[in-house]
Order: C-alpha cells, then structure tokens, then sequence
C-alpha cells in the first residue's frame, strides 16, 4: 500500500502526457508479491500511463514462479487479466508459444536487451516469433551495473547476437533495428514520435558522421547501426526543445553531475565494504 501511495503521489506530479511520465514498475515477477503487481497494473489504468516489469530474463525464473505460483510468468499476467498494451516486460527471454502468442494477442511490449543478455547470458529472445505474434518489441540497455548506456552498442549488439544464435548471417537487418530502437520505443511509450514526419513530436537525435569509421557513407542505417556510438551525438530535440547541443546536455552541468555520482560511488564503497571490487586485475580461472 506504501508503494502504491508513493508512485500515485509521483504520478499527480507528472501525470499522463507530461514530457516525463511516471510509471508503476514493480522491479521484477520473481523480487514482489503478485498484489503489488496486481495494483500496479490497476494504478497504471486508473492513471492512463503504462507500466512496467523485468520478466522471464532467466531460466531459474520460470522454475521459481511456477513452484510458488503453479503456473509460469506471463501466462499468469495474462490469465489474471495484467497482460494489455499498457505492460511492458523486460527482457522477456523464456516464453513458450503460449505466451508468445498473449503478448501478440494483447499487444504488449517486450523490451529486448540485447547487451545485458550477453553480459549475464541470460539467453536469446524469440524476436521473430514476437514481432510475428503481434507484440511491440523495443530496444533496451538494461542497468549500468549490466550494460553501458549507449543504444547505438544496443542496436549493434542486437543484429550480431541474432545472427550468432541462429548461424546465419542474413538473420537480421540493421534496419529492423534502428526501427526498435525508435519506433519500438515510441509504441512502448504510447508517443506519437520513432519518425521524422508531418504530425509526429519533434524528437530528434542529430549525428556527426563526418569521421573516418563513418567513410564512405554508402548506406546510412548500416553505418549508423554497426559504426554508431553514442559520441557521434550533436544534439538532441525533445518536443523542439534543443536538450543536447554540441554533445553537452543544456539542462545540467555534467561536469558537477559526474563528480557528484563519483562521490557518491566512493562513500557507498566504503560503507558496503566494496572496494575489494575495485582491483586492477583478476586473474581468468583457467581450470
């Protein structure tokens, strides 16, 4: 009830539609109790926003619900009525057909992380199967602690990873990922934005090519997906509002936001007693 009175409070701060909505997230299937999830997904509708959850990512998941619940994952959020357009589930990796085919049916929003995966082998996606079904599929970057925060590694990973699982490289197009990237994403947030055209919002992100690993600039989405990093970014143009110009946010001094996070790391080392973390150097195990 605590958690469900904050984010209702967190919501009338920012409601539906604002730049920056809130969203009920109750974590992760396996980390909460079904009630928690349950009023989420009821705040979530009452307050016309979405809602969101880390979902199926690893085998051992499946197992762990089903022995407590006696069903697995998304086949309960779908036979207690959870499962709609409005949820959207991370990662979402060990589904069965029947449950493919209820994210298709209710046109929910998987989204894949394709980094995070490959980082923790988690597993692969049912991408095609997915998309296939009817469900929006979107592009993710996971949690730092998991992955890097650039979506252009995310959109490359993801083609490669693909291709390895199915040992062929034809598997995927880079265009299908620039367009989960965008469009995936736009869906999944319920905006009407993924694509420059007449009556979509001014959300922009302009790109420096002018560099070697760009040369020669024969086929764009190809050069963006496989060759993009994050640095390439110029500006950026949220709503017409210029947030990123010459690569630096205009809203936030970064310098004193990156001194900040490092202070922060370093108390939270040394209270946790971490900083064994911190070696130079470990040694593969080469048993």
């Amino acid at each position: 009830a605590q958690e469900i009175s904050i984010t209702r409070e967190c919501i009338t701060e920012r409601p539906s539609g604002s730049t920056v909505e809130i969203w009920p997230c109750p974590e992760n299937i396996v980390y909460v109790t079904p009630d928690l999830i349950e009023a989420s997904a009821q705040l979530a509708s009452e307050a016309d926003v979405r809602w969101h959850m880390h979902c199926s990512e690893s085998k051992d998941e499946i197992g762990f619900f089903e022995k407590v619940q006696g069903t697995r994952p998304v086949t309960w959020l779908e036979e207690s009525g959870l499962l709609s357009a409005r949820t959207t589930l991370a990662h979402a990796i060990w589904l069965d057909p029947g449950e493919v085919a209820a994210m298709g049916e209710r046109q929910a929003t998987a989204v894949h992380n394709p980094v995070s995966n490959q980082y923790l082998a988690s597993g692969v996606i049912h991408l095609d199967a997915l998309i296939r079904a009817g469900a929006n599929v979107a592009l993710g970057s996971d949690g730092i602690a998991v992955a890097g925060q650039d979506m252009f590694e995310a959109m490359k990973a993801g083609v490669l990873m693909h291709r390895v699982a199915h040992l062929d490289s034809t598997a995927t197009a880079v265009e299908q990922f620039l367009e989960l990237a965008t469009l995936g994403g736009a869906t999944m947030t319920g905006r009407d934005a993924g694509a420059i055209a007449e009556g979509c919002l001014a959300d922009i992100v302009v790109l420096n090519v002018d560099k070697v690993r760009h040369t020669p600039w024969n086929r764009p989405v190809a050069s963006l997906v496989h060759s993009g990093r994050s640095n390439d970014v110029e500006a950026v143009i949220v709503g017409g509002e210029i947030i990123v110009d010459g690569g630096r946010s205009t809203r936030v001094d970064e310098e004193e936001v990156r001194a900040a996070a490092i202070a922060a790391m370093q108390e939270l080392f040394r209270e946790a007693d971490l900083t064994r973390l911190t070696r130079d150097w470990q040694e593969p195990d080469r048993s």
